[in-house]
């Protein structure tokens, strides 16, 4: 998502994934090969500034998804709404810049 389009609150210059995989497929890199193409999509393409991410406390897997391609931990939201569990969860948000960002 772009801009406006985002839940967090950030600029048009900027964008944020999200991800979501089966149980069957865990393990295979494919989340961080599809996170490493959005993000050369992000910034080559649409010549996006900083792109976001986020993952729910106690998703080790996530947040390793994103260490591995190079989102930096920049805060924490409590109590923010999960409406597919029908529950609120604590949200970490990362974030890697443009010019973090290498084509790995």
């Amino acid at each position: 998502m772009i801009g406006k389009a985002s839940n967090i609150g950030i600029p048009d210059t900027e964008g944020e994934v999200g991800y979501w995989i089966g149980v069957p497929y865990w393990g295979q890199g494919l989340i961080p090969e599809a996170v490493h193409e959005i993000l050369r999509y992000a910034f080559e393409e649409l010549h996006l500034e900083k792109v976001w991410c986020g993952y729910f406390d106690g998703n080790i897997k996530s947040k390793r998804v994103q260490e591995k391609c190079g989102f930096q931990y920049q805060y924490t939201k409590e109590n923010v709404p999960c409406s597919m569990m029908n529950d609120v969860r604590t949200e970490h948000i990362t974030c890697i810049k443009k010019e973090e960002w290498t084509i790995q």
